[in-house]
Parts: structure tokens; sequence; C-alpha cells
């Protein structure tokens, strides 16, 4: 039964990252044309100022103004890659859902069973309350640091 299991989680695992295709080249992820392969997932140059495939450097040629794109262009990677994590444990949290279920449905009142399977789906519920509590206490400082509109 836990080979089967195990298989089957396997099979799930491989589809999904089937569909996750890295960009071909860097030029157009940096400028955040590559198409999402899933739903939440961002290309890790999503919103960077671009033209012609090429991050554009706004603000001047002086030090601070340097700095200041790159600390934007910093942040903004950043943010893209915390949004494609947070859409993976999203991921994660409903195939661990359908894998509590699973084992719901087939403990045929095995108490033990029952019990592993509750634990399964309140963990994985838990996880993802904290998951997006995180994210959304990283958006409200950043909101209010820079005072930009959320991404």
């Amino acid at each position: 039964m836990k080979k089967k299991l195990y298989l089957v989680f396997a099979a799930i695992v491989m589809m999904l990252s089937s569909v996750i295709v890295l960009p071909a080249t860097s030029a157009y992820a940096a400028c955040g044309t590559v198409d999402k392969p899933l739903p939440g997932f961002r290309s890790w140059g999503a919103g960077l100022p671009c033209e012609n495939d090429t991050i554009v450097w706004k603000g001047g040629k002086s030090e601070a103004a340097v700095a200041n794109t790159m600390n934007n262009i910093i942040w903004t990677i950043v943010l893209n890659l915390i949004a494609s994590v947070s859409a993976l444990v999203g991921y994660i949290c409903i195939a661990m859902i359908i894998y509590g279920g699973y084992l719901y449905m087939s403990a045929s009142g095995n108490a033990s069973q029952l019990e592993r399977a509750k634990k399964t789906i309140v963990r994985t519920v838990i996880g993802l309350i904290i998951c997006i509590l995180a994210r959304s206490i990283v958006q409200f400082i950043l909101n209010a640091v820079t005072g930009e509109a959320p991404v």
C-alpha cells in the first residue's frame, strides 16, 4: 500500500515539475516576458523597467541614483521569488490535503489511520495559514516602507 501511494505521489510531483519550465534566455526572463507556466508563478524579473528586452537604469548616473535603482531591482526580484514560493507552497498544500483525504477515505475504520489523516489535514491548513500570514506581513512592511501599492 505504501509503495503504491509513494508511486502516485512521485507521479504527481513529476507531472507538476514537468510543467514548470525555466526561461530559455535571461533577457526575456529579466524583462518578465516569459509566460507563466502555472498560475501564481512569476518570472524573476516581472515588473522591472525594460526596453527592448533589457533592463533600463532610470534616474541618472550618480552613485545615489544607481544605488536606488539597484535597490528597487533587488526588491522586485525578491518579491517575485517570494510570490513564486508562496504559489509552490499553495500547490504542495493542495497535494497534502488530497493525501490526507485519501488517508481518511482509505482508513476503513482504523482509528490510528483516521487520526493520522486528521493530523495531516489540520497541519497542512495551519502551514498554509502561516504562509499566507508571512507573505502578508512582508507585503505590509514593504508597502509601509516604500509607500507603493501591493505587487
